[in-house]
């Protein structure tokens, strides 16, 4: 996971749409390019793998406002940190 979130944080949505596009085959580089930068442009990238609280009320957040899930999901029902130092 972090050898990931760091490769997305040191790499423009170019380089990584190109490096993701085997595993979403329907989908053109420039739709990806596209969802890439709107992810970064929204800081929804985990600066690490430990997922806060706040980090994960700001994803349901974007996910309801987008319709792509119907209610919050309490935290501690879906995610499972193990100490982040």
């Amino acid at each position: 996971m972090e050898k990931g979130i760091t490769y997305v944080k040191d790499h423009n949505e170019d380089e990584i749409a190109k490096v993701i596009s085997n595993q979403f085959p329907d989908s053109s580089i420039n739709d990806l390019k596209t969802i890439v930068k709107r992810y970064k442009d929204s800081d929804s990238w985990l600066p690490n793998a430990y997922i806060s609280e706040e980090i994960y009320k700001n994803l349901e957040d974007i996910m309801l406002d987008a319709k792509l899930i119907d209610e919050y999901v309490p935290f501690q029902d879906l995610v499972h940190n193990i100490s982040h130092e």
